[in-house]
């Protein structure tokens, strides 16, 4: 997607958030609305001082795209959550809590984009795969819950996991994940026990 067709979907997203016409874009930024359609459409190409006030515009609070208030949230949570996704065939980091970057190790270097795979635990890569075939990164399931490790040392920290597909404003699919501490010795009874995660297809 050229820089010029990305302005035109993320405009054409925030008026949609916010119910606004074309018109009282176009007012707002000082051309026609028939540019603005045509923007929207990947037709015309702004030039850089306009590019820059759509740019304004789009990054003002209360114009932001609400998935931004979802990172927001999981960023500054001092608990442990995540956001991750599904690109490139590959599990990757949207942003971790603040809880999770204070534990150190690898989660202090978790950066956006980074593949998951191989990051953690041999198990967590397996639990990966099984969560990738039930659909939890296609929005296919409500939610999963299972256990994880992150790590192969016996003392590696683990959790109970409860993972929600969640779209953001452009139709992307992304899994809001929230994490409970629990013993490594609840993890292994939990692997002994049944190694697959619980999916949940039904809301309610």
């Amino acid at each position: 997607m050229t820089d010029a067709a990305g302005l035109g979907a993320r405009l054409r997203a925030l008026r949609a958030r916010m119910n606004m016409k074309q018109d009282t874009a176009a007012a707002e930024l000082g051309v026609s609305q028939a540019y603005i359609s045509r923007l929207e459409c990947g037709a015309a190409k702004p030039a850089p001082d306009l590019a820059a006030r759509i740019e304004r515009l789009l990054e003002t609070p209360q114009f932001r795209p609400y998935f931004d208030r979802w990172r927001e949230t999981v960023r500054h949570c001092e608990g442990f959550a995540s956001l991750i996704r599904m690109e490139s065939g590959r599990v990757r980091a949207d942003c971790f809590s603040a809880g999770f970057v204070r534990l150190g190790g690898v989660f202090s270097e978790i950066r956006t984009g980074q593949p998951l795979d191989g990051l953690f635990a041999r198990s967590t890569d397996d639990l990966f795969a099984i969560l990738v075939g039930e659909g939890l990164f296609e929005g296919a399931v409500v939610r999963t819950e299972n256990l994880w490790r992150s790590g192969e040392a016996q003392d590696a920290a683990c959790f109970r996991v409860v993972n929600i597909p969640v779209r953001d404003d452009l139709g992307q699919w992304f899994v809001h994940t929230t994490h409970q501490p629990v013993p490594p010795a609840a993890f292994l009874a939990w692997q002994r026990r049944n190694d697959r995660p619980h999916v949940v297809r039904a809301f309610g």
